[in-house]
């Protein structure tokens, strides 16, 4: 053939399906002439269309094996997403109380105004100190609390505290600093905490007997 000259559908898939002899004519052709390049495009798509249809199907065994593949590909991916889901999920901590002054202290008793009783709880990586003081309403008390990072690199921000025997109240807010104040709770045996972060709970109690020793 000549350069210049068009091929036609039979030339073309004697090249595909290898009857053609390798000619750089035809190839040459087929890189500068976009109609016959075309073509050439239709007919690769023909031959590959006629292989599939020809081909055998696959039998029970390939199609098990692939099957079983897949569900345990399925498997792998709804365990990673399931592990990841754990690690995302709130962490529940429970605090140890480590100190507790009681009230009214020694030193004080006796006096016009009694010391705050003062409790600390701490946590591998928070601490958490609670001071008791008189409320306004007898028979209730204002506790002002301040969680404070030890290990931890940072306070979380978004917390609130919650008076867990409590559901009727709602959380009381922990400032950037981690200082938190309730106020007027009347406090019964059991009273328990939780300061609340978006990713993490610090659970606190229940409160021990807040009267004189």
């Amino acid at each position: 053939m000549t350069e210049n000259r068009h091929v036609d559908w039979e030339q073309i898939l004697d090249h595909l399906e290898g009857r053609a002899p390798n000619d750089p004519t035809f190839r040459n052709h087929m890189e500068h002439c976009a109609e016959c390049a075309s073509m050439r495009v239709e007919a690769e798509a023909l031959v590959e269309s006629m292989f599939l249809a020809g081909a055998r199907e696959p039998g029970p065994n390939l199609i098990a094996r692939t099957w079983a593949m897949i569900l345990r590909d399925s498997a792998g991916r709804r365990a990673r997403e399931i592990a990841a889901g754990v690690r995302a999920a709130v962490a529940e901590i429970w605090a140890t109380l480590s100190a507790d002054s009681l009230q009214p202290s020694a030193a004080v008793r006796g006096a016009d105004q009694a010391t705050p009783r003062l409790l600390v709880y701490e946590t591998a990586d928070y601490s958490v100190s609670l001071s008791f003081l008189p409320a306004t309403e007898k028979g209730s008390t204002d506790i002002i609390g301040q969680v404070v990072p030890k290990s931890a690199l940072e306070l979380p921000q978004g917390g609130q505290v919650q008076v867990r025997n409590r559901p009727d109240l709602d959380g009381y807010r922990v400032t950037e600093f981690g200082e938190f104040r309730i106020s007027g709770l009347a406090l019964a045996e059991g009273t328990s905490l939780t300061v609340a972060f978006p990713e993490m709970r610090i659970h606190l109690g229940p409160l021990p007997p807040l009267g004189d020793e």
